[in-house]
């Protein structure tokens, strides 16, 4: 099976050297795509909260937005942070804590579960976000998926399943997160045989079989 990265080698720029903001000095460039590159491994490997935690270390001596701009101002970096940060908001299996200004926001289950107003808010950026990207990089596996779970999230299930489905068949499936999510659709429309196969699938590419548990109203409990 074809494993994908969530953000797929998008370009970086050259090393920029550290730059003075007020009394803090910002991260270079190099420094951040260390940092970016971490928090990609991190929610490949299911930690969102943690992954989430990285981008803000990224942002030292910048204000850091849903947007970035302050402190990932290269526009290629920045893509893959919000990437990033959007997929740890749509899964949401930990909590998850993004800032804006001085405020924080927190990402707590958002997947089938009553959302509080800023829990709706984080998953509407992202799902804005990736949906912007699917519609840039359509034939991308793992932009679609990503993209099928936004969705999901959002409740729109019907629409969901089939870019999941068609990835399944293509074995396209990017890793788990994807089989999870298929599995509950799947669950939702009382295809038992078909939850459990893409349970399995799910469990054959996670590193937890934790990492499968089916959310509340997705044929979890």
């Amino acid at each position: 099976m074809r494993r994908a990265l969530l953000t797929l080698t998008l370009a970086l720029a050259a090393p920029a050297s550290g730059l003075a903001c007020g009394n803090a000095v910002e991260l270079s460039t190099k420094e951040q795509t260390q940092l970016v590159a971490k928090a990609e491994a991190l929610l490949e490997a299911g930690e969102n909260g943690k992954a989430a935690k990285t981008l803000m270390d990224g942002a030292d001596g910048g204000a850091m937005g849903w947007e970035f701009r302050a402190a990932y101002r290269d526009p290629a970096l920045r893509a893959r942070a919000h990437l990033v940060a959007a997929a740890a908001a749509i899964r949401g299996g930990e909590k998850v804590t993004l800032t804006q200004g001085r405020r924080r926001k927190h990402v707590e289950g958002a997947r089938g579960m009553k959302a509080a107003p800023a829990v709706r808010e984080a998953l509407a950026w992202a799902a804005r976000v990736v949906a912007e990207e699917h519609q840039k990089r359509p034939d991308e596996p793992a932009v679609t998926a990503l993209h099928a779970e936004a969705l999901t999230a959002l409740g729109q299930g019907a629409e969901a399943r089939p870019l999941l489905e068609k990835l399944a068949e293509a074995d396209l499936m990017p890793g788990p997160d994807a089989w999870r999510t298929l599995a509950g659709l799947r669950a939702v429309a009382d295809d038992a045989a078909g939850r459990d196969a893409a349970l399995e699938k799910c469990k054959a590419v996670a590193p937890k079989a934790a990492r499968c548990a089916l959310d509340p109203g997705l044929g979890g409990s």
